[in-house]
């Protein structure tokens, strides 16, 4: 059997804002929508961000220390693919949009010129308003894989040029195509109608927060948990060979003849080649997917392991 294709780190940015049509404190999160030339989650709709760069490190010693390389890559990335800013440079703090542009520009040539764009202290303080929150490692059997660490940061109201960069939103155009603020409630419901695909990490999230997070306050209040998580390796197989092989005769009706399942770790089949976590006989951890629509359907079911709690449980989750 061959050996697993090797991970590259990566780093995503799950940018949360106030709900602009809502007094509540409801919240939308930012996506955007990867373009069919890609190679990679093609047309999938994902959290800005991509892999580490040589540069990041350098400028994570730069501000602080190199265990912010993957902050620096989150902060990066997110300027790259969105032209957001989440804290406006001095250097820039009166300037028009083209000249922030032109940065954006001369950064997607040279990632180190992120260093000329902040001071030291201004890194410094940028760091401090990304926040770990899950980490996800692509599954052994794909031909491109990641170690992705995702952060989490909001957005307050009030910012007049955080506000404008928010409002005129420019994807690359080449990476991607689109980008879309939704509440975590409506993304889900997009997915399952087949209007919005998106990976499954960003489902499995999404459905934490609806069911655990329900307003801003909630998630701030998390920031601080989120230290130290396991590693999410799902173990890829087809739904025939999780009946024929596994003798698992739970599989939902319309993913038999032709789905695949994520197996996550408290499921008691979780076996992937490394970072194994499997649960007790009959416990179930896993995300059915249909092909070619792409709906998921996600079953959680007697995990005793509050580690493996991560994707939540709601009224459309099977407890059968």
């Amino acid at each position: 059997m061959a050996s697993p294709v090797a991970l590259r780190a990566a780093a995503s940015i799950i940018l949360v804002r106030p709900c602009t049509t809502s007094k509540t404190s409801t919240y939308e999160i930012l996506f955007v929508k990867r373009s069919q030339q890609m190679k990679f989650a093609s047309q999938m709709h994902v959290f800005p961000g991509g892999a580490v760069d040589q540069n990041d490190s350098m400028t994570a010693k730069k501000w602080s220390n190199e265990n912010d390389t993957l902050k620096v890559a989150a902060i990066r990335e997110l300027f790259e693919e969105t032209g957001i800013l989440i804290d406006t440079p001095s250097l820039i703090s009166n300037s028009s949009q083209e000249t922030i542009e032109d940065w954006r520009q001369r950064i997607l040539s040279d990632s180190s010129k992120i260093q000329e764009l902040f001071t030291d202290n201004e890194g410094q303080e940028l760091l401090k308003k990304y926040h770990y929150w899950n980490r996800f490692i692509t599954p052994s059997s794909e031909k491109k894989r990641f170690d992705t660490h995702f952060f989490i940061t909001i957005l307050s109201k009030g910012s007049v040029s955080l506000d404008k960069q928010l409002s005129s939103i420019k994807v690359d155009k080449h990476e991607l195509v689109d980008s879309i603020w939704i509440k975590p409630s409506e993304a889900i419901e997009k997915c399952d109608l087949g209007k919005m695909e998106m990976l499954p990490p960003q489902y499995i999230m999404l459905k934490e927060m609806v069911t655990k997070f329900h307003s801003i306050n909630l998630l701030e209040e998390h920031f601080h948990k989120r230290q130290n998580l396991l590693p999410i390796q799902p173990h890829l197989v087809s739904t025939k060979k999780l009946l024929n092989e596994f003798g698992n005769n739970d599989v939902p009706e319309n993913y038999k003849l032709n789905g695949f399942v994520c197996i996550l770790p408290g499921d008691e089949n979780h076996f992937p080649p490394e970072n194994s976590f499997p649960g007790s006989v009959g416990s179930r951890n896993r995300l059915y997917s249909s092909i070619p629509s792409g709906s998921y359907f996600l079953n959680v079911k007697n995990i005793l392991d509050d580690r493996f709690m991560f994707s939540g449980i709601n009224s459309k989750i099977s407890t059968n």
